[in-house]
């Protein structure tokens, strides 16, 4: 998906939510996007938000299991904080 379109620059994603309130959002969005977008791009929506959504769970995660996925706490957080579009 491009992101130079107005869709992408228009969402902003919560940081704030919990993981269910945060997916309760996403569905959200995809139904105001749904009637705007042809079902392949709808699942490339879908695919970015919900990587989005994974990478803010990381920030939640303890160093052990960080360690388990091999990751830094500092990578987590850098990757916790890019935009769902990248």
């Amino acid at each position: 998906m491009s992101c130079g379109s107005n869709t992408c620059n228009s969402i902003k994603f919560p940081r704030k939510l919990g993981s269910a309130e945060r997916a309760s959002w996403l569905s959200r969005v995809l139904v105001r996007l749904g009637a705007m977008l042809d079902k392949s791009r709808r699942q490339q929506l879908w695919f970015e938000l919900e990587k989005a959504r994974q990478r803010g769970l990381l920030k939640d995660l303890e160093d052990w299991q960080l360690r388990d996925l091999g990751l830094t706490r500092e990578q987590a957080k850098r990757e916790a904080r890019k935009p769902f579009w990248k």
